[in-house]
């Protein structure tokens, strides 16, 4: 799915406002938990959520974004840098988007 996003809306705004978002869970129902930087949330949101779910539906999956409580419970780790193939399978645990 990242690499649809990242063909999609090109090098630099992938690696500025994608890149960054985090797989945080997926949840009963198989929804793919999304938690952008606090910061830019509200922004990615509006700019980017109908892309997201578009690629997500690519791959038979829906996403929602994380509240306020999922995003507390787990804290804010958006200082660290995801690995190289961070995203190949999907898990329950967090992960970069990008």
């Amino acid at each position: 799915m990242s690499q649809a996003l990242h063909e999609r809306v090109g090098d630099s705004q992938f690696e500025i406002w994608l890149e960054p978002i985090e797989l945080i869970a997926i949840d009963s129902h198989g929804v793919l938990v999304l938690a952008p930087p606090k910061a830019t949330s509200s922004w990615v949101r509006k700019r980017f959520g109908r892309l997201l779910s578009d690629c997500a539906r690519q791959e038979s999956r829906e996403i929602r974004f994380a509240n306020d409580f999922e995003r507390a419970a787990l804290g804010d780790t958006h200082d660290q840098r995801p690995t190289a193939n961070q995203w190949d399978e999907p898990t329950t645990s967090r992960r970069r988007y990008g």
